[in-house]
């Protein structure tokens, strides 16, 4: 409870002043042109600082994932289902359950948390995961894409507009 208290607070504390802001600008009109363009930099500045803060706690956990978690190969039990709750008719993602004997010998059955849209790997196959020793059920296929896809689509979005904005200014 104290956690989502607080991440109120911060959301508040972000979207209060802007709101404010965006007010102002609509009763003053014409006369808040050069205001206009400074916020809206300024929205764009918070929006990448923001996705890359996200993308620097993807690589922290990207090396985390490196460091502690055992790497071990499962074999693919079957494929759980899901498809959208707003959508029980759209498109089926397919979960492989997986089964694997951690390092200390237990044997444990997880459902990955990726889903694809196609049964990737066959059944009874190999596939090499991760698992955090924690909770060996937290499993992550090992995988290039899955460990360092998300933090370079966070960090690279908005280093790379921001290249692009600077590189007309030169």
């Amino acid at each position: 409870m104290r956690y989502r208290l607080r991440t109120l607070l911060i959301v508040l504390a972000i979207v209060l002043p802007m709101m404010a802001v965006v007010l102002w600008l609509a009763m003053h009109g014409n006369e808040a042109a050069p205001l206009l363009d400074w916020f809206g930099a300024a929205v764009a500045v918070s929006v990448g600082i923001l996705l890359i803060g996200v993308g620097v706690w993807q690589i922290a956990h990207a090396l985390r994932q490196m460091v502690r978690w055992p790497k071990v190969t499962a074999v693919v039990l079957r494929y759980w289902i899901t498809r959208s709750e707003d959508k029980p008719d759209g498109q089926r993602f397919y979960h492989p359950v997986l089964r694997f004997k951690t390092v200390d010998g237990h044997e444990v059955t997880a459902i990955s948390p990726s889903g694809y849209w196609r049964k990737t790997w066959p059944k009874g196959g190999g596939l090499v995961v991760r698992y955090n020793p924690r909770n060996p059920r937290w499993t992550e296929i090992a995988s290039v894409w899955n460990l360092w896809g998300v933090p370079l689509v966070f960090i690279g979005l908005p280093v790379g507009i921001a290249i692009f904005q600077l590189w007309g200014r030169w």
